[in-house]
């Protein structure tokens, strides 16, 4: 399914740049983490102290650029896609910065931020997992960012 929603990302992406639009970031996969990834995986010192110092400092409709200097490239990243009728539809980016993680699931027992995105690269909603004096980010269901 992941592998889907990133091609469905990298469609999107060639056909935004063919238009004479600037490319915008992909991040890696999930499988391309796993492949160089060893569990129990935990983030360098440097790393989480980057992702700890900078998801406060998230705010809604902040563009991507802004959250990759706070939080520095994510792990891995995906499309999620609505089903309707005709077919899935690309809804929403998904970045996830890991700290610690038992396997390569997504279990919530360990240690992330996830950076939710509009699909123009502009932050939608923060969900923290399992991170001592950090909050989540409400998302922005029926509002656009200017």
């Amino acid at each position: 399914m992941i592998r889907t929603r990133a091609l469905v990302l990298a469609i999107l992406l060639s056909s935004a740049a063919w238009a004479g639009e600037p490319a915008k970031y992909t991040p890696p996969t999930h499988e391309a983490f796993n492949r160089t990834a060893t569990y129990p995986y935990v983030a360098s010192e440097e790393r989480a102290a980057k992702i700890r110092a900078g998801t406060p400092a998230l705010r809604r409709c902040m563009p991507e650029t802004e959250i990759r200097e706070l939080l520095g490239a994510p792990d891995f990243g995906h499309v999620s896609s609505l089903d309707t009728e005709t077919g899935p539809v690309p809804y929403v980016q998904v970045w996830h910065y890991l700290l610690a993680l038992t396997d390569s699931g997504f279990k919530h027992e360990g240690a992330r931020v996830v950076v939710w995105l509009h699909l123009d690269g502009k932050l939608r909603a923060v969900s923290v997992y399992n991170m001592a004096g950090l909050s989540d980010i409400p998302g922005l269901h029926n509002e656009k960012c200017s």
